[in-house]
């Protein structure tokens, strides 16, 4: 059987993405791949890792048009969606550049 940090550095895994799932389920996982899990107290560990909340200040951004224009049509998408402009869904990059930057005035 091959050790599960092998096994997890080969295969670019993390103890983390089974932190939803019983011992028992990733022991069984593991077993099925001929790989050693790690021990019940590892993977507990896991699961009780609490992440830190960070709290983000309302600091404004400037929002300029060179700005924009280097970021995806996506996430210019939800900005629109953040500053409450309607869209019909068929704007272009450009359409939804100049809307945001009328917006912002």
């Amino acid at each position: 059987m091959i050790e599960w940090n092998d096994f997890a550095k080969r295969r670019k895994l993390n103890l983390e993405d089974f932190k939803e799932w019983s011992y028992e389920d990733y022991t069984q996982w593991c077993v099925s791949r001929y790989v050693t899990p790690v021990s019940e107290e590892s993977f507990s560990a896991v699961k009780t890792i609490v992440e830190p909340i960070v709290e983000t200040a309302s600091v404004p951004i400037t929002i300029d048009e060179k700005r924009l224009k280097k970021m995806k049509k996506s996430a210019i998408i939800e900005l629109c969606e953040v500053r409450g402009i309607d869209l019909d869904g068929h704007e272009t990059k450009a359409n939804l550049i100049s809307m945001i930057l009328n917006n912002s005035e």
